[in-house]
């Protein structure tokens, strides 16, 4: 009696599986989303796009002198040896001696403030702000002819 209750119940969970898994109406079972494929937001309104006018990446809303302030303890954390004790003020002074550069100043400290960096023998590098910094040199350049 025993092998025979084994047997049938072997049989319905067999059949509940085999009618559970089947494709019926609504077709074969899957996953809803692809785990391993790129997959687009649907365009609704309500997510972020990007455009000519995003700020860029970074800290670009704060001020000259809390990025400055910000940046030096970055690197003074990061690097130690790396800035001066004046590091800040120093930073604001140069960012605000040209007026006409100030939106490259501010990119640049913005850029400054989420870059990797690279300390060398009490100095830093920041090799992924390159662009920025050569922006500022070329307004600099032409505003103080």
């Amino acid at each position: 009696m025993k092998p025979l209750l084994i047997a049938c119940a072997s049989v319905a969970a067999w059949a509940v599986v085999a009618c559970g898994c089947s494709s019926g109406d609504a077709g074969p079972a899957g996953s809803p989303f692809d785990p391993f494929a790129v997959e687009t937001a649907p365009k609704n309104g309500a997510e972020p796009t990007i455009s000519g006018l995003d700020e860029p990446p970074g800290r670009s809303g704060l001020s000259i002198p809390q990025l400055c302030q910000s940046d030096c303890a970055r690197i003074a954390a990061t690097c130690p040896g790396a800035v001066q004790a004046d590091c800040a003020p120093s930073c604001t002074a140069s960012a605000q001696s040209v007026p006409a550069c100030a939106v490259q100043f501010q990119a640049y400290l913005a850029c400054v403030s989420t870059a990797p960096l690279v300390c060398s023998t009490g100095s830093v590098q920041i090799p992924s702000c390159s662009g920025a910094a050569s922006t500022i040199t070329t307004c600099v350049q032409a505003n103080r002819a």
